[in-house]
């Protein structure tokens, strides 16, 4: 891919990015849903992250018509970074609540950790184009993830009154074939482990996927809880 079309490639992806910022922050901020102010921080952050992270990406592949192994391991590298950057960036914050930024931490680095190893799988002599595309593609989809895991967070801590949630989606299905990794089952055990969720609570499954749901991902949750109608 020549640089102009890589330019037109990565403007297209970035401004679906910030539209998909656009859109997540909303949600945050419904009549009938609002999250925390911590929470609806998080995310403008991880945004933020993640954009920049966008960026970053572009200026690397831009000068390359295939993606090299040497920027492919300054791709991982970066991409590993990009958690402790967002800490360091709310760790500023002395008026964010500790208690949610600390469980929201905990259930985010298994994605993160999943994007990842995403990353890792890379071919080297791939189009630089194609790189960004499949990359920025794949973020889109953690991101949407990142907004529903933090909505559970939020439920969690500051809706005990309301009827206690786990989110299936589009990256966790994509974790699950791809790498083995049950994003649903590590939650669910953070949850109840740090006693986030009530004991003996009534689980809902939200379903934000039109993908068939992975039979191990299915045995899993069913072996998590019995009592959720699949």
């Amino acid at each position: 891919m020549d640089k102009i079309a890589f330019s037109l490639t990565t403007s297209k992806w970035l401004e679906a990015f910030k539209a998909h910022q656009t859109f997540a922050i909303n949600q945050t901020m419904r009549a009938d849903c609002p999250f925390q102010t911590t929470s609806q921080e998080i995310l403008l952050t991880v945004y933020d992250c993640w954009f920049t992270w966008l960026l970053a990406l572009e200026k690397k592949l831009r000068p390359e018509g295939v993606l090299s192994a040497t920027t492919k391991q300054a791709l991982i590298q970066n991409t590993t970074d990009v958690q402790a950057q967002c800490l360091a960036s709310l760790a500023q914050d002395p008026l964010l609540d500790k208690k949610l930024k600390l469980l929201w931490t905990n259930a985010y680095k298994p994605a993160h950790e999943a994007y990842i190893h995403y990353v890792m799988r890379l071919e080297v002599g791939q189009d630089s184009g194609v790189v960004y595309s499949q990359l920025a593609n794949q973020l889109m989809s953690f991101m949407q993830h990142t907004l529903f895991v933090l909505h559970e967070v939020d439920g969690l801590l500051y809706n005990p009154n309301k009827k206690t949630f786990i989110s299936v989606d589009d990256f966790v299905c994509d974790v699950y074939n791809q790498q083995g990794k049950d994003l649903l089952g590590e939650r669910l055990r953070l949850y109840k482990s740090t006693q986030a969720a009530p004991e003996g609570a009534d689980w809902e499954l939200k379903r934000y996927t039109e993908h068939h749901l992975p039979d191990g991902l299915r045995a899993q949750l069913r072996s998590h809880l019995p009592e959720v109608c699949l």
